[in-house]
């Protein structure tokens, strides 16, 4: 497959159908296909409104989140905790699901060192709740992996708790109980 046809296949949902081979391909060719998939990322925040609109099948950034992660690719991290200040609906549109289900693991596998974006996202109550939480299960994941400390995150966390409101706490006690 060519580099086109690789893209091609990764950009347009077809139900029923998963482009096995160029994903595979797209394994194979990383170095070449990282950089197309970072500027998926950047295109996809760039021009949400548009695609939310005119072309709903659009999923490269999609296969681009998993082939990323899969790669560790640092540059990505940043990209993608942009992606949480999104609204829900753009949020759904961006990751659906993969939300709460993956997203989560994907931050930890393209972690750049900058915990302060994900700290900024999980202070920030204009965040999409669940958007906060795949923040902090992020930063479970990379306490988790030993790029922080344990006691770091615990005093950390202690902080973020005495500043917020009683309404935003049931989340995430759910979610610090089962990191602590």
């Amino acid at each position: 497959m060519t580099t086109d046809e690789i893209i091609q296949a990764l950009t347009t949902f077809i139900p029923g159908f998963f482009p096995r081979e160029a994903v595979s391909e797209a394994v194979q060719r990383r170095e070449e296909l990282i950089p197309i998939l970072l500027d998926s990322l950047d295109y996809v925040d760039e021009n949400l409104k548009t695609l939310m609109d005119e072309n709903p099948d659009y999923q490269l950034h999609t296969f681009a989140m998993f082939l990323l992660a899969q790669f560790r690719e640092r540059r990505a991290f940043p990209k993608l905790v942009r992606f949480l200040y999104k609204d829900s609906d753009e949020l759904d549109f961006i990751l659906g699901d993969t939300l709460t289900e993956d997203f989560n693991a994907i931050l930890c596998s393209t972690y750049n060192g900058d915990i302060s974006l994900l700290q900024a996202v999980i202070e920030n109550d204009t965040c999409y709740e669940f958007a906060r939480l795949a923040a902090i299960e992020a930063y479970a994941y990379i306490v988790r992996d030993g790029h922080i400390g344990r006691d770091e995150m615990t005093d950390y966390l202690r902080r973020v708790i005495r500043g917020l409101k009683d309404d935003d706490m049931e989340g995430t006690n759910a979610v610090i109980n089962t990191i602590i």
